[in-house]
């Protein structure tokens, strides 16, 4: 049996064709199945735990980045082993925030191959746990939010980032940087180009995090740069780490494009990685 969680937002009138498609093509099938409608992302822990999935071929997101990456996240709180070994997958509704699907090769076109061979990976997923000042005292810090994510986070940076890693040791990013951390990439992602000929593969299978620092050049002074014939790199540098810390307090990290968590913040990889029914042209670039 698979469980199917349809977004509140296909419940629009634009999506019903698409919808009827898709309902058709899991008919046919055959497969035995589980409509669940969600009314709000952040419900989707409890219905989970609240629903019965003991023997489920797979949990199946049914919408954008935003219905998959909280999927992802509600399969970690629920705690449970079972739960966690459960392959799960996207069906893309609309043409908006759908890269996850793209990186993961799944469409509305290759649903019935991707179902029927259930080609599953194992990927590493990246963790991020926030903290925050402790109501009763202030100089402490405690564990706030706790968030995970497919492909990469990052975070404007104008003030400025203060980052620890092992055994004390630290580093900071100057201003007017763009801090990149990468578990997977999509093949089109435009800073494949910025990095031009660096072989750099973003694994998400090798338990490393890629981190890249961008420069951020504002119109006006790439205009300037333009005048005198002057190059910029855009990529400042990029190296790998097994985990490390923000430090700054108060900061967003924006997760898969969709979610926000925080700083200060500990980020590594997850330690239990989730199966994915991927398409039969997935690849890691």
């Amino acid at each position: 049996m698979y469980i199917y969680l349809y977004d509140n937002y296909t419940r629009q009138d634009k999506y019903k064709h698409k919808i009827a498609q898709i309902d058709k093509k899991i008919i046919e099938l055959g497969q035995n199945r589980k409509i669940i409608r969600l009314g709000e992302i952040k419900g989707i822990a409890s219905i989970i735990n609240n629903h019965s999935n003991r023997g489920a071929h797979g949990i199946i997101a049914v919408g954008n980045d935003r219905t998959l990456s909280g999927l992802i996240c509600a399969m970690f709180q629920s705690n449970d082993q079972e739960i966690l070994e459960t392959p799960i997958s996207i069906i893309p509704i609309g043409s908006k925030n759908q890269n996850l699907a793209k990186i993961l090769n799944i469409s509305t076109q290759n649903l019935g191959e991707a179902l029927i061979s259930r080609k599953i990976k194992k990927i590493n997923l990246i963790e991020i746990q926030s903290f925050r000042l402790s109501n009763t005292d202030h100089h402490t810090l405690v564990r706030d939010q706790k968030k995970y994510c497919l492909t990469q986070l990052y975070t404007q940076n104008r003030e400025g980032l203060f980052c620890q890693v092992r055994n004390g040791y630290s580093f900071e990013i100057r201003k007017n940087k763009q801090l990149r951390i990468i578990n997977l990439l999509n093949q089109q992602d435009i800073l494949r180009q910025k990095l031009n000929n660096a072989r750099l593969i973003f694994n998400p299978f090798d338990k490393i995090l890629e981190l890249v620092i961008e420069n951020k050049i504002s119109a006006q002074r790439q205009y300037l740069y333009n005048l005198v014939n002057k190059k910029i790199n855009p990529i400042d540098s990029f190296f790998s780490l097994e985990n490390f810390a923000i430090l700054n307090h108060g900061l967003s990290l924006l997760l898969d494009g969709v979610s926000e968590i925080k700083t200060p913040a500990k980020i590594k990889i997850a330690n239990h990685g989730l199966n994915f029914i991927v398409g039969r042209n997935f690849h890691v670039y």
